[in-house]
């Protein structure tokens, strides 16, 4: 279906139908983990969205190279990416798309160790997600917080929060989530 869209784009010349089906194609590469894909599709719409001046479409595509970045190991860029990305969703007052974005800045620092950074963009997210009643993101976040509690040391804090991952996670039947908040709470425990 995608596939079709795009060609009508093409064939329509609809510059901003055509950067958005690109935009989904490499949403879906970063999603299954096919970075080259990936990397196809993004060089494919960023010059368009550029073109084209579009926040939305920019704020995404930034976002996404900050995910790509982060797996390659070059984390200065993927910070980069996802500053901007921000920069352009506050701008927009785009709350949903920032909440994304600062949890992806909170997982980046926890990779890099960086724990200040990391919980303070965690606990930006959190709110964000609280805001939009985002109750995946909320309890995502609300894990990650816990990651980050535990690496500071305060374990009673880390379990505290991931009991309350783990209930957000039950109430929205989150199966994924609740292997992994309960695969973190065991090992809190050791």
């Amino acid at each position: 279906i995608l596939n079709t869209f795009l060609a009508q784009a093409k064939k329509s010349k609809n510059k901003k139908n055509e950067a958005y089906a690109y935009d989904l194609l490499a949403e879906i590469s970063i999603k299954k983990r096919e970075f080259a894909t990936f990397k196809t599709y993004d060089d494919l719409a960023t010059p368009i969205a550029n073109q084209l001046k579009d926040s939305t479409l920019l704020a995404n595509l930034s976002n996404r190279r900050g995910i790509y970045y982060m797996e390659d190991g070059k984390n200065e860029l993927a910070n980069q990416q996802y500053t901007a990305a921000l920069a352009i969703s506050l701008a927009k007052k785009d709350s949903k798309k920032a909440a994304e974005i600062y949890s992806n800045l909170g997982s980046l620092f926890l990779a890099t160790c960086d724990k200040d950074k990391a919980i303070n963009h965690f606990f930006n997210a959190l709110k964000l997600y609280e805001l939009n009643d985002n109750k995946r993101g909320i309890g995502e976040t609300i894990s990650n917080i816990s990651s980050v509690y535990y690496l500071m040391g305060k374990i009673d804090d880390a379990i505290e929060y991931q009991k309350t991952s783990i209930s957000i996670r039950e109430k929205i039947n989150d199966k994924p989530g609740l292997v992994i908040a309960s695969i973190n709470i065991g090992q809190l425990y050791l």
